[in-house]
């Protein structure tokens, strides 16, 4: 039934580049839902779905929404950039990413799950390595290759900035279907958007994202509240205040330095046209 409703909408998609308005992104979203639940699908009908072959199910539903959604794209391996990388900027986006969720990220997704009345489930680190790669490495770069590296990188081509930050954020926002966590989903789609126009770097978006889910994955011994409720105040222990006012002054001055890193490499590459123009 997915195949043959992805076929109907071939014919939908421009010659041109795809996606680069809102109705395509639409589109690519739907198709990318489409090979998702084809492959859970097959895993869970046809080979049973065993927990030893989870993360074999994982990698084969990104890796084919990868490959079928950069073709539709006409996009090649060289257009997903990491040659310019910096370790400085990486570094500094690795202290932005990690406060940021600790400060802001964490918080707000238990002021809003209590808000809610949410159950909050933890994640099962029986397996530490399983959960290292299929809640944080899979999703950091396979997500951001899609998402960025795909999606983003089009739309920015044939929009402007503030439309394609939208859309792009609209959508990453909405795929991971969590209220809770909205607020840190909309502020880290648009920060990594943001980077990833200034650099056009796809392994900076990753390491935004792979720092996020890190922590994620260490959140049931990060969050260690001094009582049953677990609040803002109480949530990383007796020092929570503390943690919190040092991790959101690091994201300030974390925030700071990449400003100002980031800017001398645009210089850089500008004097460099300059002088060895193409």
């Amino acid at each position: 039934m997915g195949v043959i409703v992805f076929l109907k909408m071939i014919p939908l998609i421009s010659n041109n580049m795809f996606p680069k308005n809102i109705i395509q992104s639409i589109l690519f979203v739907i198709i990318l839902i489409i090979i998702s639940f084809s492959v859970i699908a097959f895993f869970e009908f046809i080979i049973v779905n065993r927990a030893d072959l989870l993360l074999i199910r994982d990698l084969l539903s990104y890796l084919l929404s990868f490959i079928v959604l950069g073709l539709l794209a006409k996009k090649k391996i060289t257009d997903f950039n990491i040659s310019n990388t910096k370790y400085n900027i990486s570094l500094l986006l690795i202290l932005v990413s990690l406060t940021f969720t600790i400060a802001i990220g964490l918080p707000s997704f238990y002021l809003l799950s209590n808000f809610f009345n949410n159950t909050i489930t933890p994640i099962d680190n029986s397996s530490l390595i399983f959960s290292l790669v299929s809640i944080a490495i899979l999703p950091a770069i396979f997500e951001e290759l899609i998402i960025r590296g795909i999606l983003f990188d089009n739309l920015i081509k044939n929009n402007s900035l503030i439309k394609s930050i939208i859309i792009t954020t609209i959508i990453f926002s909405a795929i991971h279907m969590s209220i809770p966590k909205l607020p840190m989903l909309v502020l880290g789609a648009v920060f990594t958007c943001y980077i990833y126009y200034k650099t056009k770097n796809i392994l900076y978006a990753m390491l935004i994202h792979l720092t996020t889910n890190v922590v994620s994955v260490f959140e049931n011994w990060l969050v260690q509240p001094t009582s049953d409720s677990v609040g803002i105040l109480n949530m990383y222990g007796n020092n929570t205040l503390y943690i919190l006012i040092f991790s959101f002054l690091f994201l300030i001055i974390g925030l700071i330095y990449l400003k100002l890193n980031i800017e001398k490499i645009l210089i850089s590459l500008f004097e460099n046209c300059k002088i060895n123009p193409e």
